[in-house]
């Protein structure tokens, strides 16, 4: 049974004397006050800490770590009276006295049940969590937001515990890749109204893991799944190649849903991601009975055919059958120029498949054939058109590149995998690799 946490962050009433007169001026911040403590040699107890950090409902916390990251608060102005700056020192020990906090913090709080926290308890316990936690803290950051406050605590705020522990998944999931996981397997036995705003969480991390996730609970929660395709659309506008076959086969099927929230989400996801293979459904969509998904379906076919035509369905039918005629056409000769070898056909080859819009896969994979050309000028063009057909499976392929001999091949790889990828893990193949789960 651990000790009550309000015995631990008991604070004094500041009794007023009536008629005392008001104190001429505001009180330094907590965060002021502890960098001038510091300054002076003197270094406050955990407990002590803990104890300021609830009295002032946990903002300072966000401040003094900021002070640790970047040696000054936030908003700082250049004035070392009102924002005093640490010596490196001073600065150090801020960071041993913030590091020893979960220390203290999570043996109590993760103990058998016995006297509740209360409000500002868990916030300060969830924001703690947020900058130093790893997945393996998951488990507590929920059950602070789920369980039930004491029946005397009337400054009980729901609404800021939940706003706490989505930053504090936030900030797991930013930290530790474990936490991705660790939520899935969480996710159907957390409290209803958590489920939204750890979807929220999710997609405010973007990751191809984090999609994979959303996407796979669509379905499971018939309630979530406009904030479940909202958050697949926040990832897939900054990471277009995060959605792999799979996920984009399983997004189509919500073309056709009931809801019109659903089907008008679903339309700018795939729009997002440049879903060539979603043309056809997205055109019939043109005729829908609601506004919203009508308007949806054409801005979703404009991404994928970077063209401004009018949402008139005969006008993109004969776009699609333009760029079918081609694929069965043109293409058989550019994927001959390819493989003859040859520098100047294969880079007008290279240059006009980038530009394609339907059949952005099958393309892709003749293009990966020019990275193995002798020409690094080739190479360099092939990247570049991956790049700009937008296709997740060329990642292991330009994996290869980046080990190229020449270093201008070498950063177009690079460029190429922060274009598909949303991520700049550096020129490195190993950490790609580790990423992605690719064999050395």
């Amino acid at each position: 049974m651990f000790s009550s946490l309000l015995a631990l962050f008991a604070i004094a009433p500041l009794a007023q004397q009536a008629g005392e007169a008001a104190p001429a001026e505001a009180p330094e911040s907590l965060p002021v006050r502890l960098l001038r403590e510091l300054s002076s040699g003197s270094t406050p107890s955990h407990a002590a800490l803990l104890e300021d950090l609830v009295d002032e409902d946990g903002p300072a916390l966000d401040a003094l770590f900021a002070v640790v990251e970047s040696g000054h608060l936030p908003r700082c102005t250049g004035e070392l009276e009102a924002c005093p700056h640490p010596a490196p020192g001073d600065q150090r020990r801020l960071a041993v006295l913030l590091d020893g906090l979960p220390a203290l913090l999570v043996p109590r709080l993760a103990g058998p049940l016995g006297d509740l926290p209360s409000c500002s308890e868990r916030v300060v316990a969830l924001r703690v969590l947020a900058h130093t936690g790893d997945a393996d803290d998951l488990h507590l950051s929920l059950d602070l937001a789920t369980r039930p406050p004491e029946p005397t605590d009337f400054e009980w705020h729901p609404r800021e515990v939940v706003r706490a522990v989505t930053d504090t998944v936030e900030g797991l999931l930013e930290r530790d890749p474990r936490t991705g996981l660790a939520l899935e397997r969480a996710f159907d036995a957390v409290a209803d109204e958590l489920r939204s705003p750890l979807a929220l969480a999710v997609g405010s991390v973007p990751s191809p893991e984090g999609l994979e996730f959303l996407v796979g609970e669509l379905g499971r929660h018939a309630a979530l799944d406009v904030t479940l395709l909202s958050q697949v659309g926040r990832i897939a506008g900054r990471m277009p190649a995060a959605a792999d076959n799979a996920s984009r086969m399983r997004l189509r099927s919500y073309l056709d849903d009931a809801d019109v929230n659903v089907r008008r989400e679903a339309c700018n996801i795939l729009g997002r991601v440049g879903d060539d293979e979603s043309v056809l459904q997205l055109i019939e969509l043109l005729h829908d009975g609601a506004d919203s998904v009508r308007r949806s379906a054409h801005w979703a076919l404009t991404q994928i055919a970077q063209r401004q035509i009018r949402p008139d369905p005969a006008h993109w039918l004969g776009w699609y059958e333009e760029e079918t005629r081609w694929w069965s056409e043109r293409a058989p000769d550019l994927r001959a120029d390819l493989r003859s070898g040859d520098p100047a056909p294969v880079a007008s080859a290279l240059k006009e498949m980038a530009g394609r819009r339907l059949f952005r896969r099958e393309l892709a994979q003749e293009v990966e054939i020019a990275l193995d050309h002798s020409e690094p000028q080739i190479v360099r063009m092939a990247c570049d058109a991956l790049m700009a057909l937008h296709s997740s499976a060329a990642v292991p392929a330009l994996l290869q590149a980046l080990e190229h001999r020449d270093a201008g091949v070498r950063a177009s790889a690079r460029q190429a995998l922060v274009g598909l990828t949303g991520l700049d893990l550096g020129d490195q193949p190993g950490a790609w690799r580790a990423r992605f789960g690719l064999p050395g």
